[in-house]
């Protein structure tokens, strides 16, 4: 939740991380300072992945 170290670790400008931010706002028509709401986002996003993983796992198993 810190932009300066999370601008670090991602290597882009602050400002950017800041844009970025506020377009996934927009889109997710969602406020990411609401806990409950960020929660559901990052669930989702970690099933996402590992349902993308065990697809692309499945699909060359043979």
């Amino acid at each position: 939740m810190n932009i300066s170290e999370t601008a670090k670790e991602m290597f882009i400008h602050r400002n950017t991380l800041i844009y970025r931010i506020e377009k996934i706002k927009e889109i997710l028509k969602t406020d990411l300072k609401n806990y409950e709401e960020l929660l559901q986002i990052q669930l989702a996003l970690r099933i996402y992945r590992l349902l993308g993983k065990s697809l692309y796992h499945d699909e060359f198993a043979d």
